[in-house]
Formats: C-alpha cells, structure tokens, sequence
C-alpha cells in the first residue's frame, strides 16, 4: 500500500469513529425496537454452538451493549465473558454505563471494553 493510500485510510477510519461518537444515543434509541428480533438471533447462533460450561465470547461493534452483550454476559447462568469491542468510544462509555453499576459490579470481572478498529 502507498503512503497515499495509508493516510487516506486512518483519515477515513477517524472520520467514521467521528461520525459513530456523534450520532451514538440517536442510534441507539433507533435500535430499540428491534432488540427482540437481535436477541433471536443471537439465540439461534448460540443454539448451533457446542459451548464450554463458561465461554468467552468476543463481540466485535458492540456499540452500547445493548441488547447483545448484555446477553452475553448473562449467558451460562452469568458465568460468560466477553471481549466486546467498537471504534466508537462514546459507543463504549455508553456500554459500561449500560452493563455496570460501578467498579465492583461482578461483571466488570467478565467484561473487557476495547476500543479500535475490527
């Protein structure tokens, strides 16, 4: 790749965060009605997988970890964890506000938040 090529690339990718970290609670609040269609789904997969008694999963554009990574986190009677992961650093404050109540909530042990890019 040309350096041309690499500067445009990480510009886009900043652009793109940018754009994720601004529209993230009207995004969110227009995925709502559709958690119960999402949870389906993640159902479904989960169903096909022969998991361990306590996996870890790794969620890439978890955006506020809503209604997915809470899942998650709950699946295996609460004994999941989860790697989740989004460009988007307001998407991730968001998600930490959502999944926990504060530093010594058990799931911030199960819970790691990355932020980059997938």
């Amino acid at each position: 790749m040309d350096p041309t090529t690499a500067d445009s690339s990480a510009n886009l990718k900043e652009r793109v965060k940018a754009s994720y970290d601004a529209i993230a609670p009207t995004y969110n609040e227009w995925t709502i009605p559709h958690h119960k269609e999402r949870i389906a789904y993640l159902d479904k997969a989960l169903g096909y997988l022969a998991l361990p008694a306590q996996p870890t999963f790794l969620e890439l554009g978890c955006g506020c970890g809503l209604p997915v990574t809470k899942a998650l986190l709950a699946h295996a009677g609460g004994k999941a964890k989860v790697i989740a992961n989004d460009l988007s650093s307001t998407q991730l404050s968001l998600a930490r506000a959502n999944l926990l109540s504060g530093p010594d909530d058990e799931a911030a042990q199960r819970l790691e938040l990355v932020e980059g890019d997938m």
